[in-house]
Order: C-alpha cells, then structure tokens, then sequence
C-alpha cells in the first residue's frame, strides 16, 4: 500500500509536463475559455481555425498539435 502510495507522488509530476517548445520557443498544454456562448467558441476554433473537437466527460476541446482549448458555459471573471 505505502509502495503503491509512493509511487504515485512520484509519478504524478510527470503527468503534468508541458510539452517542449517549438522553434518559435512558445510551449502551452491548455487555455480554458468560459462564454456566454460555447456554441460560437467551438464554431470559431473548429470550424474557423481548423481544431479536431474532442470530449473528456462533460468538457468539449478543440485540438491543435500540442494544445488544448476547452470551453464552457458561463460568466467570465475577467
């Protein structure tokens, strides 16, 4: 039980690496944008910008090579 525990300590870090950058030096892994409007979000960066659409549980993303954009519902904080 305390190996299993140990492990994985060690191990989450790994699992939130950020990708290496690219030759422009720019590294990101995820931007989360909170709308009024998801329907409009997911038209612009699937439709318009060219991302994959992807789910994880009730989240949708657009993907891109080494990024992912999610969007929801909601008021934005700022």
């Amino acid at each position: 039980m305390r190996l299993t525990i140990l492990l994985t300590l060690l191990m989450a870090p790994l699992a939130a690496q950020v990708a290496p950058p690219n030759a422009a030096g720019v590294s990101m892994g995820h931007l989360h944008i909170v709308t009024a409007d998801p329907a409009a979000q997911k038209k612009l960066w699937v439709d318009a910008m060219g991302g994959k659409l992807v789910t994880a549980g009730p989240l949708e993303y657009a993907m891109f090579p080494g990024v992912f954009v999610g969007f929801r519902k909601g008021e934005s904080g700022g």
